[in-house]
């Protein structure tokens, strides 16, 4: 076990475990992955363990590693492995959005989709992360639904390789007409 400050567990209203079973299935899905993201960026200076997270909240393992999967997913974490403990980190602070708006974009559904580019510095480096986001239609609420880091190194190389995507797809997209 590493040794650690204090850790803290009061980073939202905590509803008991009870509680959390009865909420809706979307509403416990949120909690949980909100709580546990709240959760790691509290301690972000040293990282927390799955072990640590079940630990301090009862949450059980299974659950716990879901909304860990969830939240590196999305970019919201990384993860570093230090023998055969694996700790977890919040991705960075956003240093700023890059453009002060979303890019938004309508499929043939008419579903939104929202993007938006920050700059992002954590201990690997510099970065450009683009977020998908999408609006609960119910609450309102802007979620993260996914993510790219892209290192600073690499962001010419990107846009070569969209300029491309646009090409291959407009070739496509004409080869079907």
């Amino acid at each position: 076990m590493r040794l650690m400050p204090e850790l803290n567990t009061d980073v939202l209203n905590k509803l008991s475990l009870e509680e959390i079973k009865l909420l809706p299935t979307e509403e416990r899905s949120r909690y949980y992955e909100r709580y546990i993201f709240e959760l790691v960026k509290t301690h972000e200076r040293v990282g927390m363990t799955q072990k640590e997270i079940e630990g301090l909240t009862g949450i059980a393992g299974n659950t716990v590693s879901k909304y860990l999967e969830v939240l590196f997913s999305k970019r919201n974490v990384y993860r570093v492995k230090r023998g055969n403990n694996v700790t977890y980190f919040p991705n960075g602070k956003m240093l700023h959005p890059l453009v002060d708006r979303d890019v938004v974009v309508y499929d043939r559904e008419g579903e939104e989709h929202r993007y938006r580019a920050y700059a992002v510095d954590n201990p690997d480096g510099k970065f450009l992360y683009l977020q998908e986001k999408e609006i609960d239609r119910r609450s309102g609420m802007e979620n993260i639904v996914g993510g790219i880091l892209i290192p600073q190194e690499g962001i010419a190389k990107f846009k070569a390789l969209f300029v491309e995507f646009d090409s291959a797809f407009k070739e496509l997209i004409l080869e079907e007409d």
